[in-house]
């Protein structure tokens, strides 16, 4: 009898720090910036040789064009990514959705940088944002301190302060040239 108990104490233990482990696992993967685009957006900033470009299509109605001022500032331009993003982390959170489809004849959404990898694969990043309209109008709500980023239509929410102010807020402008 006090066998069996044994056991069974055992087996809840062990099952009890195994349950915490596998639980612990998950919830990393869930917050840390460890996910098929996120890996592909900092492999390409990091490594000169796979980056194309890093431009911005401005917040305006037309989505100007921005690039960096020279392939030195564009250099610079990526290592002050990768520092946003390594303070990052995934945004677990719920999105709202916008309320109803509308085309609009323009660009109402932030600024968004591209990343273009040698391999054309591109990565938009800009300030998470859903649309709310009403009686014929509508509204721009943020996810503050949240940046959406995109590859093809995969979705990663990235909760970084550093990044979405620097989009959301034009600090980019300072790094780059209209086109």
């Amino acid at each position: 009898m006090i066998k069996r108990v044994s056991i069974v104490i055992i087996l809840v233990l062990s099952l009890g720090i195994g349950g915490y482990f596998v639980f612990s696992s998950v919830y990393q993967k869930q917050t840390r910036l460890d996910n098929e685009t996120t890996n592909l957006l900092i492999k390409t900033l990091k490594n000169p040789s796979l980056l194309k470009s890093i431009n911005i299509a401005d917040a305006s109605h037309a989505a100007n064009v921005w690039v960096p001022e020279s392939s030195d500032e564009q250099k610079n331009i990526a290592s002050k990514l990768v520092t946003y993003l390594d303070h990052a982390s995934i945004y677990t959170s719920e999105i709202p959705k916008s309320n109803e489809l509308i085309t609009f004849g323009g660009n109402i959404g932030p600024s968004q940088l591209i990343v273009l990898n040698t391999n054309k694969s591109s990565i938009g990043i800009c300030p998470a944002y859903y649309i709310i309209t009403k009686n014929n109008s509508y509204s721009v709500k943020y996810i503050d301190g949240v940046v959406d980023v995109t590859n093809g239509n995969k979705h990663v929410y990235v909760k970084t302060d550093k990044l979405y102010n620097w989009l959301k807020n034009d600090e980019w402008k300072t790094d780059y040239k209209q086109m």
